[in-house]
């Protein structure tokens, strides 16, 4: 007989073979899975971060997780097991109560906590059940072994961790919506279940790693770390951040600006909560000045709430998320860092009664927060800050105003006179009177300038008025999503620059 468990298939051996388009089953695995014989699914395993997916599919694409390659491997799906002779999972396995069956799964400390509690004897009766199991490896970590060691603290059968674990009603993962909640047996308490696009669940954040296992009296679904009671608060996620002392400044800065930003009613909202540490890396007085202008607060909060829940575990690769303000912030899997929002690494979660906080170190400002001179820096024009600091107006850029800058490429500085870059790279004068020319300011809209408001042959007065642009021809050269890309046949009197990038430009 074919053994099943022992047949592992490396991903990574067959890769050049699979399709490079994602999600899509490669063939050789569509063969070797109809090789199992019936009912085996597959089993997802990243043995360098100690991972496993009980997928209950016979298909699964291929992936990397979190950068690493993955192994696949073959088991009984759920409810069926081994015939002595026979190829596949021909046999039905029998049935147990929901305490023997997350034991047989890989839930004995976690058993022996409800034995030694007192509540394993209800768990045995007849019932419908949703229980959610811990593997044992839940409790290795230091906040799972912390979480063990409140269990154990208390022995009663009132144990508010072990009942928060445990549902008096029957829950299969096809009854989970994208964002519902069910009640536990620990005071009646809500746990939140979120489904996603992948196949994934989680509940209260926590991955369901192998779910709809089917018991006497209810079902068993496996988690890979304790549930906690403490974590969840009985108030919006918006009360939750103003009512936690290390966010201080968020806090300030929803009730400057924030009135309305989350909906009553709406059950569905992240907050990326930078602690009062993350502001503290803010210069004070830039601080103030992004949070007294109305559209830059407002621009700066909508950059850390997205309206769904966005559970880390579930993340596997890059993704994009979009914010209320219609932005986009990425999330990815890094296996050094673990889960990060645009490369900054993410700390605890609480859970609130319409959605989920992460604590943040770093505080992600937009570009609409950002000064003129900010985004120079930080699309790495370098040329332009260095010219821009010399000829003493990077503060002017800093400060309050309203200004559109048409700021060179890298490429484009260096493909000028080279004795002439030289010399603007030590002579303040010559490095103003070139900035000024590739800028203009004034009030409002008319000091911010949009492609999608710029027309032909369009005059605008510039900081210094001379020598002026010519700009023949229809020079501008609009994309699709309302950026300009390449002001072409750009020029100057004096030729300083043959082509020039366009950026908008907002503070």
């Amino acid at each position: 007989m074919r053994s099943l468990f022992n047949l592992a298939i490396v991903l990574l051996a067959f890769l050049s073979l699979a399709s490079s388009k994602a999600n899509r089953v490669p063939w050789w695995q569509i063969k070797v899975t109809k090789s199992q014989g019936p009912n085996a699914c597959i089993v997802e395993e990243v043995p360098e971060l100690n991972k496993k997916y009980w997928t209950e599919c016979k298909y699964w694409p291929v992936r990397k997780v979190c950068g690493k390659e993955t192994i696949v491997r073959y088991e009984c799906c759920e409810g069926f097991k081994q015939m002595n002779g026979e190829d596949g999972c021909t046999g039905v396995k029998p049935l147990k109560n929901v305490l023997e069956t997350a034991r047989d799964l890989g839930a004995k400390k976690f058993v022996q906590y409800l034995e030694d509690s007192g509540i394993a004897n209800e768990l045995m009766q007849d019932g419908t059940f949703t229980l959610f199991a811990p593997f044992d490896h839940a409790f290795e970590s230091n906040i799972g072994a912390a979480i063990g060691a409140r269990i154990g603290a208390f022995r009663g059968s009132s144990n508010s961790i072990l009942r928060y674990h445990i549902s008096p009603t029957k829950f299969i993962s096809k009854e989970f919506s994208g964002n519902n909640e069910i009640v536990s047996q620990h005071q009646g308490q809500k746990l939140r279940i979120n489904k996603y696009s992948t196949g994934m669940e989680t509940v209260n954040c926590i991955l369901i790693s192998r779910k709809d296992q089917e018991a006497t009296n209810g079902i068993v679904h496996m988690i890979d770390h304790p549930l906690d009671p403490s974590l969840f608060m009985p108030r919006d996620v918006a009360q939750t951040v103003v009512l936690d002392g290390r966010f201080s400044k968020m806090a300030d800065a929803l009730q400057r600006c924030g009135s309305g930003l989350i909906e009553p009613g709406k059950t569905s909202y992240t907050i990326l909560a930078p602690s009062d540490e993350a502001f503290l890396k803010i210069p004070p007085a830039r601080l103030e000045q992004m949070l007294r202008d109305p559209a830059s607060c407002m621009a700066l909060l909508e950059n850390h709430i997205i309206p769904h829940v966005m559970c880390f575990p579930v993340i596997t690769q890059e993704y994009n998320a979009k914010t209320i303000g219609n932005g986009k912030i990425r999330f990815d899997c890094d296996p050094e860092k673990g889960h990060v929002v645009e490369g900054h690494r993410v700390g605890e979660f609480m859970l609130g009664s319409n959605g989920v906080v992460y604590v943040l170190d770093d505080v992600l400002i937009p570009d609409r927060a950002r000064t003129v001179m900010e985004l120079v820096e930080n699309r790495h024009l370098n040329t332009f800050s260095q010219l821009a600091q010399l000829a003493g107006l990077d503060d002017m850029y800093n400060g309050r105003g309203d200004f559109t800058l048409f700021s060179p490429s890298e490429a484009a500085w260096y493909s000028i006179d080279y004795e002439l870059l030289t010399e603007a790279q030590q002579n303040p004068d010559l490095a103003r009177r070139i900035l000024l020319y590739h800028g203009t300011q004034g009030t409002g809209t008319a000091g911010r300038l949009k492609t999608s408001s710029m027309k032909n042959n369009q005059v605008q007065p510039q900081i210094l008025n001379k020598p002026k642009f010519q700009q023949p021809n229809s020079i501008i050269e609009i994309s699709s999503d309302g950026y300009c890309h390449r002001w072409r046949k750009f020029s100057t009197t004096s030729s300083i620059s043959k082509s020039i990038w366009c950026r908008r430009c907002n503070h």
